[in-house]
């Protein structure tokens, strides 16, 4: 069962407010949630549970690697992967949804609860 999701973002701040909002919205669910800030970490974690992981959410601007080259690497790990591109200074008309990227949120994101309850519904789709 693919019941693990994985946020990426170097700001702490952001992943401290959707650790708070999933908190809320996961708590009946066997979702489980992984947060990390570096992409290396990202990548030996997907390598290691790549068979239990519905959904990687990751910021497009970070040190060492963007979220499309993220997504990229990983594919070449998972060709099932579901990636969500999250992003405030991304021209979003460079990247296209396909059954891969399955969605591209600007920052700020307006309304965090439906985003929220948008990832846990990807994450639960079967590929």
């Amino acid at each position: 069962m693919r019941n693990k999701i994985i946020v990426i973002d170097d700001h702490v701040e952001f992943l401290d407010m959707l650790k708070n909002l999933f908190k809320v919205v996961l708590d009946d669910t066997d979702v489980e949630l992984h947060y990390f800030t570096d992409h290396l970490e990202v990548l030996d974690f997907y390598e290691s549970y790549k068979s239990e992981i519905g959904l990687v959410i990751s910021d497009y601007d970070m040190p060492g690697m963007n979220g499309i080259d993220l997504y990229k690497c990983l594919l070449l790990i998972d060709p099932k992967l579901k990636f969500v591109l999250v992003s405030g200074d991304f021209d979003f008309s460079k990247v296209s949804l396909n059954s891969n990227m399955v969605g591209l949120y600007e920052k700020p994101i307006s309304s965090i609860i439906s985003f929220a309850k948008d990832m846990i519904y990807l994450a639960s789709q079967e590929k």
